[in-house]
């Protein structure tokens, strides 16, 4: 049994997360500019409810009803592993910890901390870049339906210096959570767009409007 199920066993954590700010804790006296529960909650949102939510269809018609029971069972488990997560946060009952390299500190000590470290530290750096790369290419199609001569490498530079604007100007949490409402709204614009297109297009398969702008039947690679 490592140091935190050893900590689980005498903590209540419930009771330790409302009795008010702890020794140590970084978070305590938060001063002003720090985002709302709610504007935390946007900005989650933001970040997980963007190109997999366009992407879920697809996948399920893949994958088929066992897809379906694989999505219940991956939300189960991420619920379940951000409960105990919350846990680990609290594991003394004096201090609370602040990110997953302090966990991993806690429970592995040095060498869980560097190597939580480095996976942390490349899916931050990664999910950007991933997400520029996405935007280029999505913009090249586009753009070249329309006779854009834009190279996708040239949309990704243009993508990337449009982004780091808002980011440049941010001063604190709040005003980065008023610009994730952007994006949540954006994505929910979005998912609007499509099921009004799928609706219009359902009633006639065989003429069904493609990303490039052209139309034709509906093939298995849509």
């Amino acid at each position: 049994m490592t140091k935190i199920e050893e900590k689980f066993q005498e903590v209540d954590v419930e009771s330790v997360a409302s009795s008010g700010p702890h020794e140590g804790d970084a978070y305590a006296n938060a001063p002003a500019g720090k985002a709302t529960n709610f504007q935390a909650y946007v900005n989650v949102v933001s970040v997980l409810a963007g190109a997999g939510t366009l992407g879920l269809p697809a996948a399920l018609r893949d994958a088929g009803w066992v897809g379906l029971a694989i999505l219940a069972l991956a939300c189960a488990m991420a619920i379940y592993s951000n409960q105990k997560l919350i846990k680990c946060l609290y594991y003394d009952g004096r201090n609370r910890l602040r990110e997953y390299p302090d966990v991993a500190a806690a429970a592995f000590g040095l060498p869980g901390r560097i190597v939580v470290t480095f996976f942390y530290n490349s899916i931050a750096l990664g999910g950007p870049v991933l997400y520029l790369i996405l935007t280029g290419g999505n913009i090249h199609d586009l753009a070249s339906s329309v006779g854009s001569t834009i190279t996708v490498k040239q949309w990704i530079m243009i993508a990337a210096a449009i982004m780091v604007i808002p980011i440049i100007l941010t001063k604190t949490m709040r005003e980065v959570a008023f610009l994730s409402i952007f994006g949540a709204l954006s994505t929910a614009i979005v998912v609007f767009i499509v099921m009004v297109a799928a609706i219009i297009d359902s009633k006639d398969f065989d003429h069904v409007t493609y990303p490039d702008g052209t139309t034709g039947p509906v093939t298995h690679d849509v």
